[in-house]
Formats: C-alpha cells, structure tokens, sequence
C-alpha cells in the first residue's frame, strides 16, 4: 500500500506539461461575397493568429445573398492539444452571385520536453449538388508533400516525438461557389494526445451507470476520474496490484450488480471526485495495476467501470 500511495502523491508534484499549437497565417487570407451587383472582400494578414476566432464577408439583399466564412478555435490542456477550423461559402438568389474562401495557414507544434505523442488529422466536406468540393491539403512537416487532402475520407494517424524544435503543418483550404444557388463547406480538425507505453484496458463495467476514465498526460503520468467532474457525491479511489473480487454488502450497495474488482491496497478518499493523478517512474516498470472507484451515491454505494492497466 505505501508503495502505490508514494506514485500517488508523486503526481501532485509533477510540473504541469503540454503540447503548444500556434497558428498563424501563411499568406493574405480572403473571404469575398459578390451578390446585388456589390462586392465585400476582406483580407487577413499574414501573422499570428488568435487561438479562436471568426473572419468572413457577407451580403444580403431580399432577392439575393452571399456568404464566405471561416471559424477557428484553438484548445490546449496537459491531456490533449487540439485545433479545428471550418469553412463555409454559400449563394442564393442571382446567377451572377459569388462566393470565395481562401485560406492558408501555418501550424507550429511544439512542446517544452520531448515528448512521444499521436497526432490524428480528420476532415469532413460537403457541397451541394452543382457546386464544386472544397480544396484541402494539409502537409505535416511542411515538406511539400500532402498527407491529406480533399480525397480522404479516413483519418491520418501519426505517432511521433515532439519537442521544444516546432514542428510546421501547412494547411491550404479553398471553396467556391457561383450561381442562384450553391453551397460548400468543410471542416478539419487536428488533436495531439500523449502516446507512452501504457496500455489501459476496460475490464468490467460498473452499476448504477458509473464510469472510470484514465488518461495518459504530456508529463507521463495517468490522470483517473471517476465524475467527469459533474457528479458531486464522496468517491473512494481503489488502486490494487491483483484483483480480489467482491460484491459489495447488500444493505449498502445501490444495486446487486456492484462488485469490487482490484485488491484494495490503497484507498483514495474525496468528496467530491475531482481526477487524481499518479506518476509511474521508469524505476518501477513493468507495473500491471487494478483501478476501480466507489461512489457513495443517495441510494447507497455504486461502483465505476474496472480498469487493468500495464506501464512498460
């Protein structure tokens, strides 16, 4: 028990870790709506971008209209780092109305300390029948060669290492539309998440609807949360190193169904279940651990799903 309780609270003092996205503008970016005989055209500099934001033009007459829209939003935490961007254009009413969106971006991923993470790259594109499919290319690495573009309906995984040396994506989105009526957007989304050699596996699920997530962190260590943070009942945190199976008492249990899976060598009480951490040093791998929680739920206790867990 004093072995699991001293990785336990090795973690709170681990110095918070993350992956930085920073976006900015390749080239001069241009939203163009045409309609009614007018024309608005806005252009965005090149330069750094805001981690989240709107730019576009529109018109709007009663017989006629013309959108081109781009929106982005930047998030980052020590459990992941993720960017996505959308684009829309759209014409209705004239024969002779326009719209164009044309965007090239420059991504810089980096991370204080090298750092093994998966970044994932997925699309999603759509038009209406007559009008033209958005363009996409998106380069990792800044290359010269497109690891995805329009064409790709799957998405791209790539294990890597990052560090404090920024890794450049390059991203061109483009869409057109012409006519009475026309419609085109498009959407893509990048998420970096750590990729250490834990593998954590659902063994169980629990009673009453009760879940347990375990997530890897940039820093190495593993993030348990028993509430997502919208339960605010008492959680006792089970951590064992071998499974010792057990309902729980009758008088006591919400439900017939809650059992108990890890040997209960150290405990974990909160009020309320804000995630807990637990860092796992090198010195004392191959580990092979049991995580479990108990909920003191209004109806009795209840138990989330069971987790088996292996640190290489």
């Amino acid at each position: 028990m004093r072995f699991l309780t001293t990785l336990l609270f090795a973690a709170s003092s681990l110095v918070a870790q993350g992956v930085v996205i920073a976006p900015a503008i390749a080239r001069p970016s241009l939203c163009i709506a045409s309609s009614g005989g007018q024309l608005n055209a806005q252009t965005m500099p090149v330069g750094a971008m805001t981690s989240s934001g709107t730019f576009g033009s529109n018109l709007s007459f009663p017989t006629s209209s013309a959108n081109a829209f781009t929106q982005w939003d930047t998030q980052i935490s020590d459990l992941r780092a993720a960017f996505t961007i959308s684009q829309e254009v759209s014409v209705g009413g004239s024969s002779t109305d326009y719209a164009t969106n044309d965007f090239e971006l420059l991504l810089q991923l980096s991370s204080p300390t090298p750092v093994p993470v998966m970044l994932t790259l997925g699309r999603y594109g759509a038009a209406m029948a007559g009008s033209p499919n958005p363009l996409l290319r998106v380069d990792v690495g800044d290359d010269g060669t497109p690891d995805l573009t329009e064409s790709n309906n799957s998405p791209l995984y790539v294990q890597m290492m990052l560090g404090p040396q920024p890794l450049p994506v390059r991203v061109t989105m483009t869409a057109q539309v012409t006519g009475a009526l026309g419609l085109a957007q498009q959407r893509l989304f990048f998420e970096v998440v750590p990729s250490y050699s834990f593998l954590i596996d659902r063994v169980m699920l629990g009673c009453e609807g009760l879940s347990l997530a375990c997530s890897e962190t940039f820093a190495g260590d593993l993030e348990f949360d028993a509430g997502f943070g919208s339960i605010p009942w008492p959680t006792v945190y089970v951590f064992g190193l071998g499974v010792q199976p057990a309902l729980l008492p009758a008088g006591l249990a919400a439900s017939p169904l809650c059992l108990l899976l890890p040997r209960p060598d150290a405990l974990i009480f909160q009020l309320q279940p804000i995630p807990i951490r637990m860092s796992i040093p090198a010195a004392v791998r191959p580990l092979h651990l049991w995580a479990q929680a108990v909920v003191l739920m209004p109806n009795g206790l209840g138990t989330t799903d069971g987790l088996q867990l292996l640190a290489n």
